[in-house]
């Protein structure tokens, strides 16, 4: 079921059309294909860690690649529209996901869910917040003080062991590491990553590996 909404021609027009919306309105962050694409791909790397059941792997998948269908009327209340999108969806194409309520759930509180207790929503955030890499800067965001530091991010791992949640920012010497704290955005990612790692019994750290 993932597999032929991650192909649907018409959701990815749609997504295409979020990206021109945010260039066209001066949006700092795409939730564009490329977005959702990402973040799918954490969703699927962190949840394989943790081995967890097929349908739910597929479930979480299915919600990564919706989340952001509500931003073609802008940021504010996207993921309620999500989670309204997401349902008009699954009825018109006569889907039935497995945890369908988990799914909209998770959508619906992807933004700020972060007293969740849902894995699914706790997932969802964890990765969506990640995604700060280069390709996530739109154009105005590229002369946004703190936004314009993401451009320096050229690569994100997470290794989750039995102890603890590690997530490594690699990042070209240019970046500006006082800018990027005082980054409202940043104290979210921070926030993310604790949020999942205390979910799954974890401690939650992270560093920055500056390349070469």
């Amino acid at each position: 079921m993932f597999a032929s909404i991650y192909q649907d021609p018409l959701l990815q027009a749609h997504y295409q059309k979020i990206g021109e919306f945010e260039d066209a309105t001066g949006g700092w962050a795409y939730h564009n294909w490329d977005h959702v694409n990402n973040v799918t791909k954490m969703v699927e790397t962190i949840l394989q860690q943790l081995t967890v059941p097929q349908d739910y792997l597929e479930a979480a998948k299915i919600a990564a690649i919706l989340h952001d269908t509500g931003a073609l009327q802008g940021k504010e209340g996207h993921a309620k529209r999500g989670r309204d999108f997401a349902k008009k969806y699954f009825a018109t194409h006569h889907l039935t996901p497995p945890h369908q309520e988990l799914i909209l759930s998770a959508i619906e509180n992807h933004s700020n869910g972060f007293n969740s207790t849902e894995l699914m929503t706790l997932a969802l955030i964890f990765s969506d917040k990640l995604d700060i890499t280069t390709s996530r800067v739109a154009q105005a965001g590229y002369q946004a003080v703190g936004m314009r530091q993401l451009q320096y991010i050229k690569e994100i791992a997470i290794a989750i062991s039995e102890e603890k949640v590690m997530v490594t920012f690699k990042v070209l010497p240019q970046i500006d590491f006082a800018e990027l704290t005082d980054f409202c955005f940043m104290k979210k990612v921070y926030r993310a990553i604790l949020a999942f790692a205390e979910k799954i019994n974890r401690s939650g750290s992270n560093r920055f590996e500056i390349l070469s």
